[in-house]
Formats: C-alpha cells, sequence, structure tokens
C-alpha cells in the first residue's frame, strides 16, 4: 500500500506539473478582497499606476482546462468615439513569467463590464481568444504545496498596432491588471462552516424558488483545489456548468454544494495536513462535511432530503467513497470520478455497504495519475461479482468534444488521460441509453 501511493502521488505531482499551463483551478496565494467574489483585486496591481494614461480589468471564463482571461476591459483617460477604435497588440505574461501572443478576436466600445454600447464610451472591451492549457490561463501550480494559485506574475501588455491612428494610438496601458471579473460563479453564494476547529469555506447554488422540493448535489473537488479561497473550488473543473441549463434542466432545477477543505480531502487523524499521508479510508473531514450538509438541509427548505447525490474526482473522488461508506443513509446515489480510493481499502462488509448505494463510476483506463485498475475499476468487479449493477462512464482517453479546440493536426485536442471529470461537466457521460443526469435524478 505504500509503494502504490508513493507512486500515485509522485504521478500526480507530474501530471499536475506537466500540465501547469492548463492550470485546472485556482486558489489563491494572495487572495484579492475574497478569492470567491465575481470581482477580484489582483495583487499584482496593488499600487496606483504611475506614468499610463489607463489600466485594465480583466474577465474570466471557465474552460475545460481551468479558467482562462477572455476579456480586457480598459478604461480610457476621456471618452472615445467609436470611429476612434484602432487595433491593439496583446502581450501576455503567464503565471510562469513566460511571454505569449494573444489572438485578438474584436475590439469594441463597452460599459465598466465589457457589454458592448455605441457611439461613445469610457471603455474599450479587447476580446481575446484561448489555447486549451496554454495562451489565457492564469493560475499557477504552486508546487510546495501542491495546489493552484493566483499568480502575481500574470499580467497583460496592451499596446496599440502599428499604425493606429486616432485618439487612442498614443494609448499607453498600465500592464498590471485592477480587477478580476468572473461573472461565472456569479451565481454561488459563498460562506464558511466550522466544526471541530475546522473550516470548510464553500458555494451553494440555489435554483429558482417554487413549490416543489429539488435534490441537492454536492461535489468534491480534487487535489490541487483546498485551501482557503472557495474560488478555486467553484472554478475547478468547469464545476460553475452544475448551474448551467443542461444540467439544470435535468434535474428541474437543483441545488449545488461545492465544498472546501483546508488541505487534503484524505488527511487523517494521524496525518492532519500533509500532501503525503497514506489513505486508510478514514478523514478528518467525515464529520464537518455531514455537519455542513446538514446546515445546509436545515437552511434551504426546498431540498428534498431523500435527493442527495454526492460525486467528486481524484481525491474528491476518495471523499466520495469515505462519506457514502461512513454515512450510507443518507445519499440516494454517488458519482466517483478517477476516484483515488484503492480498492484494497474496503473490506467485505464495508462492500456490502456499497450493494445498497446507486454508484455510477466515471474513469480513464490510461489514467497514469490513479490507475483504475487498483481503484474504480477494481470496487465495480467486486459489486459486479456479488451480482450488483453497477453503472459506469469508461473512456480510452480525454480530449475536447465541444468541436471548439483542435491540436495542430486538426484532431479534437487531447487533455491529460486524469481529466475525465471533463466529460462529466459537458454531460456525456452515458451506460447504454441512460445517462449520468437521468440516473442521478431517478433515485
Amino acid at each position: 500500500m505504500k509503494c502504490f501511493f508513493r507512486i500515485l502521488t509522485l504521478s500526480l505531482f507530474v501530471s499536475l506539473l506537466l500540465c501547469s499551463a492548463c492550470s485546472k483551478v485556482a486558489d489563491t496565494s494572495s487572495p484579492p478582497q475574497d478569492s470567491s467574489a465575481t470581482t477580484a483585486t489582483a495583487t499584482s496591481a496593488a499600487t496606483e499606476p504611475v506614468g499610463y494614461s489607463a489600466h485594465y480589468k480583466i474577465v474570466v471564463d471557465a474552460f475545460d482546462w481551468g479558467p482562462a482571461s477572455t476579456k480586457a476591459i480598459v478604461s480610457l483617460p476621456q471618452s472615445c468615439p467609436e470611429s476612434d477604435l484602432c487595433s491593439f497588440v496583446v502581450t501576455e505574461t503567464t503565471p510562469y513569467g513566460q511571454t505569449v501572443d494573444r489572438t485578438v478576436s474584436a475590439i469594441y466600445l463597452c460599459d465598466s463590464e465589457g457589454n458592448p454600447v455605441s457611439d461613445f464610451s469610457e471603455y474599450i472591451a479587447i476580446d481575446m481568444e484561448v489555447v486549451p492549457c496554454g495562451a489565457g490561463s492564469i493560475f499557477l501550480y504552486n508546487t510546495i504545496v501542491y495546489r493552484n494559485e493566483f499568480s502575481d506574475k500574470y499580467q497583460l501588455n496592451i499596446k496599440p498596432a502599428d499604425g493606429a491612428t486616432g485618439s487612442l494610438a498614443t494609448l499607453s496601458v498600465d500592464p498590471a491588471y485592477t480587477e478580476m471579473l468572473i461573472p461565472d460563479i456569479s451565481a454561488f453564494q459563498t460562506d464558511a462552516y466550522t466544526q471541530n476547529d475546522i473550516t470548510l469555506n464553500y458555494g451553494l447554488y440555489s435554483p429558482d424558488m417554487d413549490d416543489s422540493k429539488h435534490p441537492l448535489i454536492i461535489w468534491l473537488h480534487g487535489y490541487g483545489e483546498g485551501g482557503d479561497g472557495v474560488g478555486v473550488a467553484l472554478l475547478g473543473n468547469r464545476v460553475t456548468a452544475f448551474a448551467e441549463e443542461e444540467i439544470q434542466n435535468a434535474f428541474s432545477g437543483a441545488y449545488v454544494l461545492i465544498p472546501q477543505c483546508p488541505t487534503y480531502w484524505f488527511n487523517s487523524a494521524l496525518n492532519k495536513s500533509t500532501a503525503y499521508s497514506e489513505p486508510d479510508g478514514s478523514s478528518i473531514y467525515s464529520e464537518p462535511l455531514m455537519g455542513l450538509i446538514q446546515k445546509i438541509l436545515s437552511e434551504n427548505e426546498g431540498i428534498d432530503p431523500d435527493r442527495i447525490y454526492i460525486g467528486g474526482c481524484s481525491a474528491g473522488g476518495y471523499m466520495t467513497m469515505n462519506m457514502v461508506l461512513t454515512y450510507p443513509d443518507t445519499f440516494a446515489a454517488a458519482f466517483p470520478v478517477c476516484a483515488y480510493y484503492p480498492d484494497e481499502l474496503i473490506d467485505d462488509s464495508e462492500l456490502s455497504v456499497l450493494k445498497d448505494i446507486p454508484l455510477w463510476f466515471i474513469y480513464c483506463t490510461s489514467d497514469g495519475t490513479v490507475p483504475p485498475q487498483d481503484c474504480s475499476e477494481a470496487t465495480k468487479t467486486r459489486l459486479e461479482d456479488a451480482g450488483v449493477t453497477v453503472h459506469t462512464s469508461v473512456y480510452e482517453d480525454v480530449h475536447d468534444i465541444t468541436g471548439l479546440y483542435k491540436d495542430e493536426g486538426g484532431e479534437p485536442f487531447v487533455y491529460n488521460t486524469h481529466f475525465s471529470w471533463i466529460y462529466v461537466f459537458n454531460s456525456d457521460c452515458h451506460d447504454g441509453e441512460i445517462s449520468l443526469w437521468e440516473y442521478l435524478a431517478a433515485q
């Protein structure tokens, strides 16, 4: 077991490091006022701009590979007519200090939030294309604490293109952004819950109020999304898709709870904070997480307590299994994704508990970070040998299914094989004719 854990930890570290340009998700090393807020003040812009005639804020959207900047909203020294718009060149300094040219897709007058306006404005918007695991990614993977973070190195160098004319031709823009707007997380209310001296930050999405009861979906983040800024857990793995129309419609409206642990879900009483703690099936977060769930139930009468679905990816998959084994009567179904829960931790009595819980495993057979043969696949096989029907969505690799992103050869962009959650948030998980969401909604 120790050998397996050391190999897995090293594999996870290498996996995250190699895709660090992806920046799956982000926490905040020097968080803006609140990293979970829709607007965040950049640490790189803590001082007043000196010697510049304009400054800007960035708009960040959630993508399959993680958050990326898609727009710069430039605040001008004076109102500009539409006729004075000119071309701009944008160069990005990445979280790792590298320089990347951004492709500008549109330039237009806008309001302070980036919405298009006509005739005159004191703001212009510069829309930029993004590249999977490349241009636009704004987060740094911190190899000391094994977490994703905002980087104080990230900035945009925005300059009028050569040959530009008009009032904007001499514009000088401070390269340090002043604010970060993240519209995708605005639908979530954020708060914190403390029990046993452990604080869990969380985000909660609530559907429109009506006379019906609605299910509660709980999503548990992965290895690199812990910390004290819940924005990382909300943005991680495009979790914001839970609040979008496709998934919400599948449940006729669902509450969504996104907790964030301060360290790692698999930390036990003997290893309370280290990233290298050896999992034993327990967690110091089991009781606080259950307390948080009970709090959410008590404060939201619209939740159906008989329809609580829990899922998570990687280390969050570990916690998913821990919770259904610890509190089996609480959950109507579970959907572990590339779950880091070695099957050898599940004894026969615990397997009997799992027999009565509707389970749907999602994993990639070529996952080199959490080999499913030792985890989900092994558990699935044991359950099937015991006569239990277990639903699965199994993939050979992880690639773009949106049709938007391709490699140099024109083929779908291929992601790290650990990122099977991409299929979950693109509503691609099926087992025969039934989809994951249909299955959960029926429980």
